[in-house]
């Protein structure tokens, strides 16, 4: 991945204020390091990110909660997907890791062979999911996507998906 088209990179996630600061971010404390080393419970794995991912910081919806339109951002690659930029996505990027090392609950995904592990809530009550896919038989997992939960959804979640073992 290029990073030198980044001028600046936010500390923290929470800092993020813009596409450009999600993407830097996203390369650099992510993307860059190529693989993260995590251990859960007793085993090691290792978790790796798509360089061409925007899913982590993106939506479907086009308006913000105050129905002000948000940036269009294209996923780079073949494929030129289009999502909206999320402000709230993007700060919670920092959670992921943490939540893929102590997940309070594990479900299977719908995305086949994934898993969605789900973090503790936040002060606000909203949980992070985050959608993990094993690599082929090794100990590698490709973070998919990652969202926000409120209580309601949450709830939903538990009732539309099984338990699932983590790591598999």
């Amino acid at each position: 991945m290029d990073l030198s088209r980044f001028r600046f990179c936010p500390i923290a996630s929470r800092f993020i204020d813009d596409v450009d600061g999600a993407q830097a971010y996203y390369a650099h404390k992510l993307v860059e390091p190529s693989d993260h080393l995590i251990s859960v419970g007793s085993l090691d794995i290792l978790v790796r990110f798509n360089p061409e991912e925007i899913h982590l910081f993106t939506e479907t919806e086009p308006l913000d909660a105050q129905r002000r339109p948000r940036p269009l951002v294209r996923r780079p690659g073949a494929s030129r997907e289009a999502r909206y930029f999320s402000i709230d996505r993007a700060r919670r990027l920092d959670l992921i890791l943490p939540t893929i090392r102590t997940p309070i609950q594990t479900l299977r995904a719908t995305m086949p062979g994934a898993t969605l592990l789900i973090g503790p809530p936040d002060s606000s009550a909203l949980r992070i999911g985050v959608v993990v896919g094993p690599d082929d038989g090794a100990r590698v997992y490709f973070v998919r996507t990652a969202f926000d939960m409120t209580p309601k959804q949450f709830q939903a979640k538990l009732r539309a998906h099984r338990p699932a073992p983590w790591p598999k």
